[in-house]
């Protein structure tokens, strides 16, 4: 996996959007891997590449290291943690970064931890900040919407979240007018299926990896019971 994933930001950075290989003889396929999420999987590390390079495997690391930090700060610019709140915090990060296989063996699903703490940095600011300006409430649904969207085209469990920003409009924002919340509330729904049917357009032109792959060609021919089959395969 790991090794895909170097590939498929290198594949990106010189043709365009990867369409991926199969088999031992890396024939290029028809249609895009795993369709949606390996376009907005791989985002955050397309733009990071043009500051690390692409050069070595270890870029990814570099990515993962960046956005865990840029994560960790925005988290804590959003909701300005007391001391004991601080340590707490970093004892919680600090751990869960070494026991994430994710962060540190270079795999691009890292994206997802960090979008979780900015998504949950922006709730508590929200919740907390009562006399912040409209602007800057609307900026941070916005943004809510925004991160959940497009990591909910890719894993659609994720989808559930838009109910954080729809409960924050409606009994959050008692200063926002009613037309307003309508159409926050309409942009939010909007966006729930935006992301599904985009996921589901994207499904239909996702390269078919496993079926043609050795293992599962032989699977077939045993299923299939031909011997001539079996041996020929």
């Amino acid at each position: 996996d790991e090794n895909g994933y170097f590939r498929v930001i290198r594949t990106m950075r010189h043709y365009g959007i990867s369409q991926g290989v199969t088999g031992f003889n890396e024939i290029t396929s028809g249609n895009i891997p795993f369709g949606p999420y390996n376009i907005f999987t791989y985002i955050p590390y397309f733009l990071l590449s043009f500051i690390t390079g692409c050069s070595s495997h270890n870029y990814i690391y570099y990515c993962n290291l960046i956005l865990a930090v840029a994560a960790n700060l925005i988290f804590v610019l959003l909701t300005r943690p007391s001391r004991r709140n601080s340590f707490l915090i970093a004892l919680f990060f600090l751990t869960q970064l070494i026991l994430a296989r994710y962060t540190w063996s270079g795999m691009a699903e890292a994206s997802y931890h960090f979008y979780i703490v900015i998504f949950m940095g922006l709730v508590i600011w929200y919740l907390r900040s009562a006399d912040a300006s409209l602007a800057c409430k609307n900026i941070a649904l916005l943004a809510m919407i925004l991160l959940t969207f497009c990591f909910s085209v890719m894993r659609p469990y994720f989808l559930p979240l838009f109910l954080i920003p729809l409960y924050l409009l409606i009994f959050r924002n008692p200063r926002m007018g009613l037309v307003g919340r309508f159409l926050f509330a309409l942009l939010i729904l909007a966006s729930m299926a935006g992301a599904l049917v985009l996921m589901y357009y994207l499904m239909n032109y996702i390269a078919e990896y496993f079926e043609i792959a050795p293992a599962m060609r032989l699977a077939q021919l045993i299923l299939g019971g031909g011997v001539k089959g079996i041996v020929s395969g």
